[in-house]
């Protein structure tokens, strides 16, 4: 068994006593007399017949749907959270990494046929408020990824404050355009804005290197 493919924090978070119906066999079945031995060469001999029977998976969520939808939205923050940290990274020009940004959004989404876009979006627009781990996944989401464009934006040169706003314009843009994208199915949107932002951000990076020049020349 590959080890690195299980995330032992959650198994540590929900290994925890449940009610007896969730396991199967039940729980009055199991005895310390069928040893690990004996387990494994059932499932060898089960599986080992062409027509053996399709398997069936029961999972269990302690904490009902909501958790179910905190896993399930934890893990696409994550993989978004990657995918935009190595976007930005692989361009000095953060102008260059945001228009490719735009461009591989564009792409998803026709990869999908425009049926998936933001993974918070709809869990944000349903009110998560009444499940607070969730409204905080969420929150945190946004500051992360405004975070890091704006982190982009000041490595170029671009002041704070206005790297910030910048990142702001960036992040509420995509959100935006990808609801359009996908109620007229089309990413032409995506692209015309991917080149009015990119050209944007171009401006700050220079306005931001010519201010410092003039404050290096005071000094």
């Amino acid at each position: 068994m590959n080890t690195n493919s299980i995330d032992f924090d959650v198994l540590k978070r929900f290994n925890q006593q449940g009610p007896r119906y969730t396991s199967y066999p039940t729980a009055p079945m199991f005895s310390p007399e069928f040893t690990d031995e004996e387990f494994k060469r059932e499932i060898i001999e089960t599986n080992a017949d062409d027509d053996a029977s399709p398997l069936s998976l029961y999972f269990h969520f302690p904490g009902g749907k909501d958790q179910l939808v905190i896993e399930v939205t934890r893990d696409s923050v994550a993989g978004v959270t990657q995918r935009l940290g190595e976007a930005l990274a692989a361009e000095a020009d953060p102008a260059v990494a945001v228009h490719h940004i735009y461009q591989a959004v564009g792409r998803m989404l026709e990869d999908n046929q425009f049926s998936l876009g933001c993974p918070i979006a709809p869990v944000v627009l349903d009110s998560p408020t009444d499940v607070p781990e969730l409204a905080e996944l969420c929150r945190s989401a946004f500051v992360q990824w405004i975070g890091l464009l704006q982190q982009a934006f000041v490595r170029a040169g671009v002041p704070e404050r206005r790297a910030h706003a910048l990142a702001l314009l960036v992040e509420s843009s995509l959100e935006g355009l990808m609801v359009i994208a996908r109620a007229t199915r089309d990413r032409s949107s995506l692209n015309a804005v991917a080149d009015e932002v990119a050209a944007l951000i171009e401006q700050a990076v220079l306005a931001g290197k010519v201010a410092q020049q003039h404050a290096d020349a005071a000094i």
